[in-house]
């Protein structure tokens, strides 16, 4: 989550292709995923811009605090290219 005074300036993106990369190069991780309710567009617009595709994966159906909800899938995989 970014405060409203801090939105605009394009931090959650940067935050999450630190997190990323981090997981791809130090931890080894081929693939980097995210579970993002449908409806929440800030969220996938920070996915999409940080390189993140939604999966071919069903929907998971949660239920959290009384309140059941799907989660859609996005991934990162990191490609030959990117590895260098």
């Amino acid at each position: 989550m970014v405060g409203a005074a801090h939105r605009g300036q394009r931090l959650a993106v940067r935050a999450l292709r630190m997190m990323t990369e981090f997981a791809h190069t130090t931890l080894a991780l081929p693939t980097v995923i995210l579970e993002i309710e449908p409806d929440n567009q800030p969220s996938i617009a920070v996915a999409r811009s940080a390189g993140f595709h939604r999966s071919s994966s069903a929907p998971e159906t949660v239920t959290d605090k009384g309140r059941t909800y799907d989660l859609h899938t996005w991934e990162h995989t990191l490609t030959a290219a990117d590895r260098g």
